[in-house]
């Protein structure tokens, strides 16, 4: 057993230091004759390193307004950051909290006329605000999660058109444990 554990770590030592033997492999699933491209992309313009003043940290969404301005999601800031299609920073939506207007975290944006709703993962929940930034209300998602210490949390969601499905899951703590409930598709109503 002994003689077993010092050849498999000879051998991890040699693939670490020595690097990965190239090996040439069919790629998975793809079918001799069907078309593969390449692209090339293009950098549209970047943020100076030197203004911390919309700094992104940990982008969970991105996309682009009726208006044409691209909505950056960003979970570690608490806020969505809107940017002109040439670069130029515009304005900051939502702040960290749980007043109106405010979320523990943004995962996605969505929009609905003239709002722009931040997903929040738990409790799950969209709040919406307007193109100021003013509070517009908030939805919480599938709140008919059993009483006690429960909570219902989004996986996931995405907005077609007026539709917006979310992913979501309700847990509960019993004994000292967190026991995981319920998962299903809901389709969340966007009026806000």
């Amino acid at each position: 057993m002994m003689s077993v554990c010092r050849r498999f770590r000879r051998h991890l030592f040699l693939l670490l230091f020595l690097g990965p033997v190239p090996v040439a492999l069919p790629a998975r699933g793809a079918s001799e004759g069907v078309p593969v491209r390449h692209l090339t992309v293009r950098e549209l313009w970047r943020l100076p390193a030197e203004d911390d003043t919309y700094l992104v940290s940990t982008l969970t969404d991105a996309r682009f307004d009726p208006r044409g301005d691209l909505c950056i999601a960003d979970v570690k800031q608490k806020c969505v950051f809107v940017f002109g299609r040439d670069g130029t920073f515009l304005r900051t939506l939502g702040r960290e909290g749980e007043g109106p207007g405010e979320s523990r975290d943004v995962r996605c944006v969505f929009f609905a006329d003239d709002r722009y709703g931040l997903l929040q993962l738990m409790p799950a929940a969209i709040v919406w605000l307007n193109s100021d930034g003013t509070p517009a209300g908030k939805v919480t998602i599938a709140s008919d999660a059993a009483g006690g210490e429960s909570w219902v949390a989004v996986g996931w969601a995405r907005q077609d058109g007026a539709h917006i499905l979310a992913w979501i899951n309700r847990s509960s703590f019993q004994d000292g444990k967190v026991v995981r409930g319920d998962e299903g598709l809901v389709e969340v109503a966007s009026d806000g």
